[in-house]
C-alpha cells in the first residue's frame, strides 16, 4: 500500500504556473506531474552511464561511416565558427 502524506512546497509564481500548465497539458494534476518528475529523476539516477547512452548509440548505429564523418565535420565547423564570432 502506498502511503501518502500532505506537504507544502513553496514555488515562485512563474515555476508554479509552468508546472500547472504542463500538468494540464498532460491531463494530470500539478501534484501528480511533480511526483512523476521526481520518479523519473530517480530512475535516471539509477541507470549506468552505459544504459543512459544506449539510445544515442542505437541512433548512431543507423548512420553510415560517411554520414557520421559528415555529421562530426559539420559539428566541428559550427563550433569553430561560433568561437571566431
Amino acid at each position: 500500500m502506498l502511503r501518502m502524506s500532505s506537504r507544502s512546497v513553496i514555488l515562485d509564481e512563474d515555476h508554479f504556473r509552468a508546472a500547472e500548465d504542463k500538468a494540464r497539458s498532460l491531463g494530470t494534476t500539478t501534484a501528480e506531474y511533480v511526483t512523476k518528475l521526481i520518479d523519473a529523476e530517480r530512475a535516471v539516477e539509477e541507470l549506468s552511464f552505459d544504459q543512459l547512452l544506449a539510445p544515442v548509440r542505437k541512433g548512431f548505429d543507423q548512420l553510415s561511416d560517411e554520414e557520421l564523418d559528415t555529421l562530426f565535420t559539420d559539428a566541428k565547423k559550427r563550433v569553430a565558427d561560433t568561437r571566431v564570432e
